[in-house]
């Protein structure tokens, strides 16, 4: 799995930072996946009973450094991006988005313990083939995937940038895509959320 998102701020619990500045607050919106964190904070903001106003950016660094100046009372990113501001104390985690507390940002409780039931939202990459490859074309491919995942030093340097390496035939990745297309979806169009740019 890619880095876990995290959201962070400066100060506060995510509810009562939420419910502080809720007129004002401003969501990141990441280049390289620009529907990803507003997919995540409408669904955190609902169970939380808050509005947020989503300020959109042109990628993900001038957000950062808006975060990190204090410009922006609340940052949505991934926990490899915010994850070392968090460790040194320029940033305050919140919350990750797994359902157990991350590795890599020891303290910083899941929205799930915080009372969140159920929410989830690891991020996720696959690797996808035309349809219409033949069967022993792309096994040899999900094959040939998983050994390279496997080997040692591949798998330590995904980790190091705090990941973790979850190789998954297609039969098994199909049903999961299929869920989540579902479950964002409904987020997507219950919060009116529309790709800006």
């Amino acid at each position: 799995m890619p880095p876990t998102p995290a959201s962070a701020a400066r100060s506060g619990g995510w509810s009562a930072d939420c419910r502080r500045s809720a007129a004002a607050s401003a969501l990141h919106e990441r280049s390289g996946d620009p529907l990803a964190q507003r997919r995540y904070a409408p669904q955190l903001c609902n169970l939380a009973g808050v509005r947020l106003t989503h300020v959109p950016y042109r990628g993900g660094a001038p957000a950062l450094q808006d975060a990190l100046a204090g410009n922006v009372p609340l940052f949505v990113t991934n926990a490899p991006v915010g994850g070392p501001h968090v460790r040194s104390g320029a940033l305050k985690g919140l919350g990750v988005t797994t359902r157990e507390p991350w590795r890599d940002l020891p303290g910083v409780p899941s929205f799930h313990e915080l009372g969140f039931a159920g929410f989830e939202a690891p991020t996720w990459w696959g690797v996808f083939a035309p349809a219409g490859v033949p069967g022993p074309i792309r096994r040899r491919m999900e094959g040939e995937l998983a050994r390279i995942l496997a080997e040692p030093e591949v798998r330590a340097r995904v980790e190091a940038q705090g990941m973790d390496v979850l190789p998954t035939p297609g039969e098994a990745f199909a049903p999961f895509l299929d869920a989540e297309i579902e479950r964002w979806g409904r987020v997507v169009r219950e919060n009116g959320i529309r790709l800006e740019g």
